[in-house]
């Protein structure tokens, strides 16, 4: 359980440099990112304390989707199949972790919100 939450604590610092890397992101946009990862991390790190592989695979597709919006030459239709993934990542944990599944949701939000 501990090698899932420091995989889980890694895969959000390495979504964090990509952002922080992209020339793509306006510095306001990097801020709200920054900070949802933030919430993020600890609440996908409460998750994995119960349920490891699934707080893993919110870490991952988090990720995958970072890796779509930082691209400089994305696909619309890609990014949003990503942000799909990445809100039903979460969706069984409405009930038991609603604070996780809002700060996917506004991290999605913020996401699509980039014009993309």
């Amino acid at each position: 359980m501990v090698l899932e939450c420091d995989m889980i604590k890694d895969q959000i610092a390495a979504i964090q440099s990509k952002l922080q890397s992209s020339e793509n992101i306006p510095i306001a946009t990097k801020a709200e990112l920054t900070r949802l990862l933030a919430e993020l991390e600890t609440e996908v790190s409460l998750l994995s304390q119960t349920h490891d592989e699934q707080a893993l695979r919110i870490a991952r597709t988090t990720d995958t989707t970072a890796q779509e919006v930082t691209r400089a030459e994305n696909q619309p239709e890609v990014v949003e199949a990503a942000l799909d993934e990445l809100r039903a990542s979460v969706r069984d944990f409405e009930t038991s972790h609603p604070k996780m599944v809002g700060i996917v949701g506004r991290l999605a939000t913020t996401l699509s919100n980039m014009g993309i």
